[in-house]
């Protein structure tokens, strides 16, 4: 199962999923699905940061004035997302905030941003030479990049 198919099975049963600044995940939801998915969550946090890093975020507001983070693996629009938190007033887009990568970025990463870059036609040497230096200092640049890149894959 992927990192996407497996946070897709936690959200589908009611459990919300955080990513923190810090790069810790948050959950919560109903009692009976965090004590089923907590284990599972403990057990992949790694791969399951990474995978919420390169994903697509909504922050979601209530007419009470709380809000919620939520995670899309495969992307929704503003529409969708409202459809499913029908209290919810708004729904905004945004990019999380982690600074310092964690670790290099992988070969299999750089072969992906250089492929977004030359699918949305990016020849110049500097600038692609440029973005790649962003992606190695980071982590929300990285993010960003990798997202784009997989929307790509998505399309073909």
């Amino acid at each position: 199962m992927t990192n996407a198919t497996l946070l897709e099975r936690i959200l589908s049963d009611g459990v919300h999923v955080r990513l923190t600044a810090s790069g810790t995940i948050k959950l919560s939801g109903r009692g009976d699905a965090l004590e089923r998915w907590a284990p599972v969550v403990k057990a992949n946090k790694t791969e399951l940061v990474r995978q919420l890093s390169l994903s697509c975020w909504w922050r979601v507001r209530f007419a009470d004035g709380g809000g919620l983070d939520v995670f899309t693996p495969s992307g929704d629009t503003q529409e969708g997302i409202l459809r499913g938190y029908p209290a919810a007033v708004s729904a905004e887009p945004f990019e999380p905030k982690i600074t310092t990568p964690s670790a290099p970025m992988s070969a299999s990463e750089r072969e992906a941003i250089l492929a977004w870059l030359y699918s949305i036609g990016e020849r110049a040497k500097e600038v692609i030479d440029e973005v790649l230096a962003v992606c190695d200092r980071s982590a929300s640049a990285r993010a960003y990049a990798l997202c784009k890149s997989n929307k790509e894959t998505e399309k073909h």
